[in-house]
């Protein structure tokens, strides 16, 4: 006589609908990815190696920063991207020859190598309080510029990529004379 057996099958995984609907839940969950690495770098407490930037304005103040400490002849293969601001501040008498060089530079730096951004103005103003602070002059730089940011349209329907565009105001302030 023949033993018939049997056989379960509750654990044997999920079912589409299952699979689908955590799918759909995942789906609708914004994730955090990192844009770019944070200068100067950081070593990070999050599972990261270095710290990071997760939104485009960050991205672009630190890039915008990094643009203008860059000093003429210090990048290897771009011999003219950067300004030469240290020298300007460290070396002029005249208050408003320093600031009129200082803005006109870093409108020529970022015209020229950063075309992403919409730059609205540049303001630079001799700190005589730094100045007495750090024994060395220092002039305090507003970069105030505009971007275009893509950003999700969210509705029921995950599936569908619906985007807008959405233009941003940011500004950066600088202090130059400093070790930069």
């Amino acid at each position: 006589m023949a033993i018939k057996k049997k056989y379960s099958f509750e654990s044997g995984g999920n079912t589409r609908y299952d699979l689908e609907e955590t799918l759909k839940d995942i789906a609708s969950k914004e994730v955090d990815l990192p844009l770019s690495i944070k200068t100067p770098l950081e070593i990070s407490n999050r599972d990261d190696l270095f710290k990071m930037h997760y939104n485009l304005q960050d991205v672009l103040n630190d890039q915008i920063r990094n643009l203008i400490y860059t000093e003429p002849g210090e990048r290897l293969c771009f011999a003219n991207i950067g300004t030469s601001l240290k020298n300007v501040v460290s070396q002029n008498d005249d208050l408003n020859i320093t600031i009129d060089t200082i803005s006109n530079q870093i409108r020529d730096v970022l015209t020229r190598y950063a075309s992403g951004i919409i730059l609205n103005s540049v303001s630079a103003v001799y700190s005589e309080e730094e100045k007495k602070k750090y024994n060395v002059p220092v002039v305090l730089v507003s970069v105030n510029y505009s971007f275009y940011e893509r950003v999700n349209v969210y509705n029921d329907n995950v599936n569908t990529g619906l985007f807008n565009t959405v233009k941003r105001d940011a500004t950066v302030n600088i202090k130059i004379g400093l070790n930069n």
